[in-house]
């Protein structure tokens, strides 16, 4: 038998925070930070917005955010050569 979740389920809200912390790895800071504000919103819509599993996405969201600005400040901060290294290193 197949399980269905609801959209607010908290197995479903597990499965797309693994999701968003997939993206974030990867650099795909917009659909990372999209999927958990989402998270963010069901957790507080569903249980309430002080319960320690809002507060965990709501934390995410931290990550995330900074996360993305890790990566634009290292991207800012790299020497020509350094780009140019890793173009070929990735070949």
């Amino acid at each position: 038998n197949a399980h269905r979740y609801s959209n607010s389920h908290p197995d479903t809200l597990s499965a797309m925070a693994s999701l968003a912390f997939t993206y974030s790895n990867q650099g795909r800071f917009d659909e990372a930070e999209h999927l958990q504000i989402d998270i963010a919103n069901r957790r507080s819509d569903f249980l309430n917005p002080r319960h320690p599993d809002t507060l965990a996405a709501t934390a995410s969201l931290a990550v995330i955010r900074q996360s993305r600005m890790d990566a634009e400040l290292e991207a800012q901060t790299k020497t020509p050569s350094q780009v140019s290294g890793e173009a070929v290193s990735e070949l």
